[in-house]
């Protein structure tokens, strides 16, 4: 169907307004199942070791009925090593930037800071 003659339309228009949601979704994945469950810990050293250790494949002890056993050779636990760090994230917002009306938030200061420390 065609469009009447000098009809305006939104197309080519000036000055319409913006349609900006007023959300910040936060699309950087931040969960860690692993790290959450893993226990928390200090150290007295800017490096730090430990050691782990695992059971052997349970399709390596199967044995045939009346075979003779023969000993499995040990192996050793492996020593793991990381070293600390020393992190520091500084924001900063002007006056100015923080008097402005900002979508999806009302300081740019309160915004800034939980995602630096993130990082």
């Amino acid at each position: 169907m065609g469009v009447p003659a000098n009809t305006r339309e939104t197309y080519g228009a000036i000055g319409i307004r913006e349609d900006l949601s007023n959300i910040i979704y936060n699309i950087s994945p931040m969960d860690t199942p692993f790290l959450n469950g893993v226990g928390r810990g200090s150290c007295d050293n800017t490096t730090f070791e430990w050691q782990t250790d695992t059971l052997s494949d349970t399709a390596n002890n199967r044995q045939a009925e009346g075979n003779d056993y023969s000993s499995t050779a040990a192996t050793e636990p492996r020593r793991l090593t990381n070293f600390t760090q020393i992190s520091a994230t500084q924001v900063q917002s002007s006056g100015t930037a923080e008097a402005v009306d900002f979508a999806g938030r009302k300081s740019t200061q309160a915004y800034q800071l939980p995602n630096a420390l993130k990082n």
